[in-house]
């Protein structure tokens, strides 16, 4: 008889068994964190879906906060010139 996935005891967080089902990376002090707060990642998607970009940069992307702030501030501006911009166009 086979032990199913339901009655095989849980491991402790970063063991082998976790680190396979959620392919994660080594960032440069030695803690495991997922791929998608890999840098590359939050810099592509800043510029293909900035609202997710976004919410990955200040939820795990180990950047300066100042970093963080500044890139905020223009998305933000560039939002309001784009809404601006769109509401005061003649129609």
């Amino acid at each position: 008889m086979s032990i199913g996935a339901r009655d095989a005891p849980e491991l402790p967080i970063g063991t082998p068994r976790e680190a396979a089902c959620h392919a994660s990376v080594v960032d440069e002090w030695g803690a495991s964190k997922p791929w998608y707060y890999e840098s590359v990642v939050v810099v592509i998607l800043l510029w293909l879906c900035f609202p997710i970009g976004l919410f990955l940069m200040w939820r795990g992307a180990t950047w300066r906060q100042a970093v963080k702030v500044v890139i905020t501030a223009a998305f933000v501006v560039l939002l309001t010139a784009g809404i601006t911009a769109g509401l005061l166009s003649p129609r």
